[in-house]
């Protein structure tokens, strides 16, 4: 179902055994929701060699000269076009921190065509989150300052990857999520999980690894029951 739409269909869950809903036993069910946003800078490049390329290059936690500096949750993609040679554009994202405030919960003022709630997100940028973003701007200026180039375009505007993570958070223990390490929704007995939903943190890469190697590590679990 995804983020959004797991925590959804659990959140409508509720009955007579399970007042606040499947999984919800901790108040924890919606909560810890992340995303993958990016904003774009662009610049003219005055030696810059036309390039059949479109993505030149990005960053991972693994990018050594920024895990050094404490900032593996920023991510750089270095992007050109052949219709624009000399101009490159750095999308910088971050890592959102994990943060309770951040959360899926059911609407009071829409609903589906069967009647059902539909669903509100509440998603904001922590202190943490500020800081990311505050130092890979620097980053990506000094880049361009190293590039000979000094007019930058910043696009205020926010690009979201669409990455939704979070929301039936993976615990150890059951007062602090909703899935054990196995996918099961803590309370039950063989009700799982499968999602990015489970995610405790977003990284900085995309999730359908992540979530197909969930996905092996489950279903190896289910067929070893007895």
């Amino acid at each position: 179902g995804g983020a959004v739409w797991s925590a959804r269909l659990l959140l409508l869950s509720k009955n007579h055994n399970f007042p606040d809903g499947i999984g919800n036993h901790a108040n924890q069910l919606g909560k810890y929701f992340m995303e993958h946003p990016f904003r774009a800078y662009t610049a003219d490049i005055p030696s810059m060699q036309p390039s059949i390329k479109w993505l030149l290059g990005r960053t991972y936690q693994y990018c050594q000269p920024l895990k050094e500096r404490g900032l593996g949750g920023v991510l750089l993609g270095f992007y050109t076009s052949p219709h624009e040679p000399q101009s490159i554009k750095i999308a910088l994202g971050i890592e959102m921190a994990p943060d309770s405030n951040n959360q899926i919960n059911l609407s009071t003022k829409k609903a589906d065509a069967f009647g059902n709630p539909g669903v509100n997100v509440h998603l904001d940028f922590s202190e943490q989150d500020q800081r990311l973003w505050h130092a890979g701007e620097e980053i990506v200026f000094d880049i361009f300052k190293r590039l000979q180039s000094d007019e930058v375009s910043k696009r205020e505007s926010l690009h979201w990857s669409h990455h939704h993570m979070g929301g039936t958070r993976m615990s150890e223990l059951a007062e602090d999520g909703v899935v054990d390490k196995n996918l099961r929704v803590f309370g039950t007995d063989n009700l799982y999980v499968l999602s990015s939903a489970g995610f405790v943190t977003a990284g900085v890469a995309n999730p359908p690894l992540t979530i197909t190697a969930l996905a092996h590590r489950l279903s190896e679990h289910i067929t070893a029951i007895p």
